[in-house]
């Protein structure tokens, strides 16, 4: 191996030699120039940089629910909007009362012919149809009353809660 060490010093040597400084550089100067792209300089300043991401999706709500009324009729007025907030309890619509106040009047109509009834019969009836028109004047009074609840509170408040089902 030491034999062989200087053998290898002389061809690096040479090799070295054989290869001249100008075929380092590049060939052809020109074309580099030409390559060579216009850059600005410009002091550095902290600005805020706005991002914006565009993409497709579909929007799911928190939370979903059903609106139901306790009774049944035709839309009166609305009161929100779509896209609005709301939270239990909020009055979302108005039914129209045209429903509501015709049953109670059916109503005071049946009670008032109960009575009518329950007093013919006071004025010279057996004790069972006497005790029978009495509980129809109970049944008719608590008819009424019921009716009258959900008209005051069903076409104002459809599902607050507030009243007996």
């Amino acid at each position: 191996m030491k034999k062989l060490f200087p053998f290898i010093c002389v061809f690096i040597v040479l090799c070295m030699s054989c290869s001249s400084p100008k075929s380092r550089e590049p060939k052809n100067k020109n074309k580099r120039s030409e390559e060579t792209i216009p850059v600005e300089v410009t002091r550095i300043k902290k600005e805020t940089m706005r991002m914006e991401i565009s993409t497709v999706g579909t929007v799911l709500p928190f939370q979903e629910v059903v609106v139901t009324p306790k009774v049944a009729g035709k839309i009166d007025k609305i009161f929100v909007k779509e896209g609005d907030f709301v939270k239990a309890g909020d009055i979302l619509v108005q039914l129209d009362q045209t429903d509501f106040l015709l049953a109670v009047r059916q109503a005071e109509a049946a009670l008032g012919m109960a009575r009518a009834n329950l007093a013919n019969l006071l004025a010279g009836t057996r004790v069972e149809k006497i005790e029978q028109a009495k509980a129809a004047l109970h049944q008719a009074e608590a008819n009424l009353e019921t009716t009258s609840n959900h008209w005051s509170c069903g076409p104002a408040a459809i599902g607050c809660g507030c009243c007996p089902v």
